[in-house]
């Protein structure tokens, strides 16, 4: 009682350092132009003394339309040569004064990118933060009387020892106020220390002893759905070991309810083991869709709140009441209008438009386009609310064109057909020398039930795949560019992967062995790795 107790007390004070930028918040809500020109104005005097910003002419009476009209969208070949200064010299103002560390973006090592961390910009995601923490308090205060666990960042194995001069965190609690750190790091069921270890696996391990020990769970916050479900998987595998632990930690009676387990991930089990638990946050849009499905059902004593858009370059909307507005305290955005082109600030939305966002932040990055399709849902009061429909990235190996939001649409059509969950379709280019045509991959496995348990396909394994492969080549031909290039013998017969852990599957052959990297997102469609191929040797079935 006394350790609830003081839980309490430490969440009061975090929700009331968080007030101030709540307070912010809710008036730029009523008049998010005038805030938006407020921080467009802040950006453009830390700028102006920058390398960049002397180069460029930046200056503090620059308006909206002039940033619009002398500076051009970019992407990130527009800025890694500047990022590569700015790691030479962390302390010159290459892009933002104040550089404090660089954070990667997920994916693949050679995909990955660098994002310069200023102390501005670190402001720029409290103010975001802020008013979601204080929200999210309000209308969920059973959080407020247990410990907490935040796993936003995890770093693969390769950047626990990262190249000179590149500071990166692999904890979120990293990137709040030195004193904020300090205040939640009492309420915490995972020790900061634990993302320090060597390895994933070791980092997973103790992740999963210390969220064991914790009976009083309240609430857990991960980026990607799939991350939780790999964790309760896990905690089934080694729950015999984590059971020694808990026993030599004095818990014997959780180590009990360990050991008694059949290590099935089922609402049953969870819901006693972790009766304190009230919320969730996780994605919950676009492909993410159906794994909160699922997590929600294995979790029902708590409930489910979906994510803002957050990327490693910046923050475009956060939950509140409810919505996901505009963080339009945080950085200056703008929106490319994909029915023609347009390029538009925020006011200029209208509910139903799908679009682009459009970056310009404390790091230095000046109307940076992230690769997101994001539909306008309407507004809370001036600001405008989106959710994530899609990445704008997609696969075309010999013209077909494939995006992510084609992708997604044939994986659901599937779904509702075939007694399989449906992850992914993986492009695969055969190895040089093979008489194999280009071809895509139905990556499939067992069908979640309603509780959150797994039913397992009837039938012989091959027919079952056999017959997945068929319908994801129904659903493909009937794109056009895609049944163009089977007629001109450009691609070769769809074919499907059904085994019973998909997403470790998925990991796998898109790159990325480290299936625990809760940042990632499991994309509808995705390039299969050469690396995977060439020391491929077949199919695998399902178990």
């Amino acid at each position: 009682m006394r350790v609830m107790r003081a839980a309490f007390l430490v969440h009061l004070l975090h929700c009331a350092s968080q007030f101030p930028e709540h307070s912010r918040f809710v008036r730029a809500l009523r008049d998010a132009r005038t805030a938006q020109r407020e921080v467009l104005a802040r950006l453009l005097a830390a700028s102006e003394q920058t390398d960049f910003g002397r180069e460029h002419g930046l200056s503090r009476s620059w308006t909206a339309e002039d940033v619009a009209s002398r500076l051009p969208v970019t992407g990130w070949p527009d800025w890694a040569p500047w990022v590569e200064r700015q790691l030479v010299e962390p302390s010159r103002a290459v892009l933002a004064p104040g550089c404090v560390r660089f954070e990667p973006t997920s994916g693949s090592t050679s995909q990955r990118k660098w994002i310069p961390y200023s102390t501005t910009f670190l402001s720029e995601l409290d103010r975001a933060a802020s008013p979601w923490l204080f929200d999210v308090a309000r209308r969920h205060p059973g959080i407020l009387r247990g410990r907490h666990y935040w796993s936003l960042s995890w770093l693969p194995d390769e950047l626990r020892n990262p190249p000179g001069g590149k500071a990166v965190t692999g904890n979120d609690l990293e990137l709040l106020s030195p004193w904020k750190r300090r205040l939640l790091g009492h309420v915490m069921a995972v020790p900061p220390k634990v993302a320090r270890l060597p390895s994933v696996d070791e980092t997973l391990f103790e992740t999963l002893v210390a969220l064991s020990a914790a009976e009083d769970l309240s609430l857990v916050s991960v980026w990607s759905p799939t991350f939780l479900l790999e964790l309760l998987r896990r905690l089934g595998e080694e729950r015999l070991r984590i059971a020694g632990r808990l026993d030599g930690a004095g818990q014997p009676r959780r180590a009990g309810m360990l050991r008694s387990w059949d290590g099935t991930a089922s609402a049953g089990f969870l819901v006693g083991f972790w009766p304190a638990l009230r919320l969730v946050s996780a994605w919950n849009t676009g492909s993410s869709a159906g794994w909160a499905s699922s997590v929600a059902a294995l979790l029902p004593q708590a409930a489910f709140q979906g994510k803002g858009i957050w990327a490693t370059e910046g923050v475009v909307t956060i939950p509140f009441r409810g919505h996901y507005p505009l963080a339009v305290t945080s950085h200056f955005y703008e929106f490319r209008c994909l029915a023609d082109g347009t390029v538009v600030p925020p006011w200029k939305l209208e509910p139903g438009m799908e679009v682009q966002p459009v970056l310009s932040t404390g790091s230095g990055l000046w109307r940076y386009a992230l690769e997101d399709r994001l539909r306008v849902t309407g507004f809370l009061e001036s600001a405008p609310c989106l959710e994530f429909v899609a990445r704008l990235s997609g696969t075309d190996l010999v013209g077909e064109k494939l995006d992510a939001s084609l992708a997604q649409g044939i994986l659901e059509a599937l779904q509702a057909e075939l007694p399989l969950r449906c992850v992914a379709l993986l492009a695969r280019v055969p190895r040089p020398g093979s008489r194999e045509l280009p071809h895509y991959v139905l990556l499939a496995g067992p069908e979640s039930g309603a509780r959150g348990s797994v039913r397992k396909p009837t039938g012989d394994a091959m027919s079952i795949q056999a017959a997945a492969a068929q319908a994801a080549e129904v659903r493909l031909s009937a794109i056009h560019h895609y049944g163009l290039a089977r007629q001109l013998g450009q691609l070769g017969p769809a074919q499907a992967i059904v085994v019973a852990d998909p997403l470790a599957e998925y990991f796998r052959h898109t790159g990325d062995g480290t299936s625990g990297q809760g940042s990632r997102k499991v994309e509808p469609v995705a390039l299969w790795s050469e690396d995977i191929v060439a020391g491929r040797s077949g199919s695998r079935n399902p178990e």
